[in-house]
């Protein structure tokens, strides 16, 4: 988690365009997808304690990546689970995380 938490802390220090630029770079892109291999989507992957705030904070970078197939993923992972943090840094929780659910997941999908 620590890897895409950076990233989004650094994200929040920068101002337009000069933010989403800096996640959608190849550097912090490879680093994020490599950390979810190696934590959230690899097949090891427990869910212990934190593990839905992990799963959160991995579809927060990826939906500002615009992979809704990486969001999806995740969403369908947590089934109804959710976290406030990190999702109100793209305004109310509940509204952001629907909307990226409905964008992530075709309608009918598991979740």
């Amino acid at each position: 988690m620590l890897i895409p938490e950076v990233h989004l802390e650094h994200w929040l220090d920068l101002d337009s365009p000069a933010d989403i630029n800096y996640l959608r770079s190849d550097p912090v892109r490879n680093e994020v997808y490599e950390a979810a291999r190696r934590s959230v989507w690899h097949p090891e992957f427990r869910r212990t304690h934190g593990w839905v705030a992990v799963m959160n904070t991995f579809a927060v970078v990826f939906a500002l990546l615009d992979d809704m197939p990486a969001v999806g993923s995740l969403f369908t992972a947590l089934g109804n689970l959710g976290t406030e943090w990190p999702w109100q840094y793209l305004g109310d929780p509940v509204t952001v995380i629907t909307k990226y659910r409905d964008r992530a997941l075709p309608a009918g999908s598991p979740a």
